[in-house]
């Protein structure tokens, strides 16, 4: 074992320990686990690309990571050590997310933990374990939702591998999850998850959209694709603003809970039928549903696609990476970011 994988296993056992309450460290150290698991199986990719037995599809896949990430520093982001290697680890998913939010307000559920700060999710590597701790929290009153993550970032901190799940995506998809990702340890603003998130796919997007011009050509169908899915982006992303605009007007209602309920049903029953009627050019959200009510799963949507087709207008429609990540860096550390939005009309595009 060489010096940086010792250091990397040992920063991974035992960080957590030092730095985190007790009601969190069965959490953390169950991630560290995984973590120890994907680090175990690694293969740097560049010399794996040259192996002679190596499936041609995967060699396809792998090298495409890697022009992604060329990509991306090119662009201004800084993903670092991360996804130079390849972790052979076959799980059904990077991460089980489990949410939860009372059924009657946006009183979301919160972890905190060190670096990341408090976030509004936890990632669980196995299914089971978020069940069970999904079970707790809906007798406490909360709608719950668990979904499925394909990659995860360390936010820089260490190497983040390339894993099976990942390269499930179509070419396109893959490419944009590396901008993501890479975005993430480019910037992030701890305890703000829906304005990372955000800018992450704003990022994502644009992005993806330039990279599959340079690389497939403007008549290849993942350019075509990628663009379309960005025109539905942010057709969701105002239909959604519309659906948080409704529910904040009917959590605020001084009437009995039960009203509350049926005035939520009704109201999320409407914007469904409205959603179905949304000329979208993609299946992006062919998944999305309102019904049956769980603020949960919508919170879900909300962390990532709320907003983004305002954040679209106010940076003047710019896809310039570099500017727009040096012109977030400067929001004041702990500034409410929607506050912050009100200098996105001085963005220099």
């Amino acid at each position: 074992m060489d010096r940086e994988t010792f250091l990397r296993l040992f920063i991974i056992t035992f960080f957590p320990v030092f730095l985190t309450s007790c009601s969190n460290l069965l959490y953390l150290v169950k991630g560290a686990k995984y973590e120890i698991l994907l680090l175990s199986h690694e293969k740097k990719i560049s010399e794996l690309i040259q192996r002679g037995d190596l499936p041609g599809d995967l060699r396809e896949k792998l090298s495409l990571v890697l022009e992604v990430k060329r990509f991306a520093q090119q662009q201004g982001l800084t993903p670092g050590r991360s996804y130079e290697y390849y972790s052979d680890v076959k799980l059904r998913s990077a991460a089980y997310v489990l949410t939860a939010v009372k059924s009657l307000s946006w009183d979301v559920k919160t972890w905190w933990f060190p670096i990341v700060g408090r976030i509004p999710y936890l990632g669980f590597p196995s299914l089971k374990d978020a069940e069970s701790y999904a079970e707790k929290l809906q007798d406490e009153g909360y709608d719950t939702d668990i979904g499925e993550a394909t990659a995860f970032s360390t936010l820089g901190f260490l190497p983040d591998p390339v894993t099976p799940v990942m390269l499930e995506r179509p070419a396109p998809l893959l490419a944009e999850l590396i901008l993501h990702e890479s975005t993430h340890a480019t910037i992030y603003f701890s305890g703000e998850t829906q304005f990372d998130e955000h800018i992450a796919v704003y990022v994502e997007n644009i992005g993806g959209i330039r990279f599959a011009r340079i690389r497939w050509g403007p008549d290849s169908d993942e350019y075509k694709f990628l663009k379309n899915k960005w025109s539905d982006t942010l057709l969701f992303s105002s239909f959604l603003d519309e659906v948080k605009k409704g529910l904040d007007s009917t959590f605020a209602e001084k009437v009995d809970p039960s009203s509350k309920l049926e005035e939520r049903k009704s109201f999320l029953e409407k914007k469904q039928n409205e959603f179905e009627k949304i000329a979208f050019k993609t299946d992006l959200f062919s998944s999305f549903s309102l019904l049956p009510p769980n603020n949960a799963r919508l919170l879900q949507y909300l962390i990532y696609y709320q907003r983004i087709s305002s954040m679209w207008k106010a940076l003047n429609h710019s896809t310039n990476i570099k500017k727009i990540i040096d012109f977030f860096k400067k929001k004041p550390s702990g500034m409410d970011p929607w506050k912050w939005m009100e200098e996105w009309k001085n963005f220099p595009g």
